[in-house]
């Protein structure tokens, strides 16, 4: 007789999913974070001695806005040539309306760039070991 448990297990293919949604939306968040101290940085540099008057305030950027925002730098990145940046490009692009409610776009030669980049890269991480 075979002995089939009722508990979940932790190999089940929905933890296995969601542990990369997770994953994927760290690694956004953590891009998104670092390029914002890095623009930070840069402003208020800028700024220092500037008078700000009421016109001047404006409403903070919308989710989608900020999310289009960070995939254009991480694609402009991976163009560039960063490993990093175009597997998070491609993550984006492929679980953009499911995790971020927005639709990125890439044309076919930057996606198959990326996808290049990124088995490239990865072959270059596993000759290291």
């Amino acid at each position: 007789m075979k002995y089939e448990s009722t508990k979940p297990s932790h190999h089940h293919p929905r933890n296995r999913l969601t542990a990369r949604v997770l994953l994927v939306m760290a690694m956004a968040c953590g891009a998104f974070i670092v390029l914002s101290a890095n623009v930070a940085a840069d402003e208020t540099s800028a700024l220092v001695g500037v008078r700000v008057s009421d016109g001047d305030i404006t409403a903070p950027p919308s989710e989608r806005s900020v999310w289009t925002e960070v995939f254009a730098t991480l694609a402009q990145r991976a163009d560039a040539g960063s490993v990093e940046a175009a597997r998070l490009a491609l993550q984006m692009l492929r679980l953009g309306p499911l995790i971020y409610g927005v639709s990125f776009e890439a044309s076919a030669w930057q996606v198959q760039r990326w996808q290049r980049q990124v088995v490239e890269g990865g072959e270059v991480g596993m000759n290291r070991c």
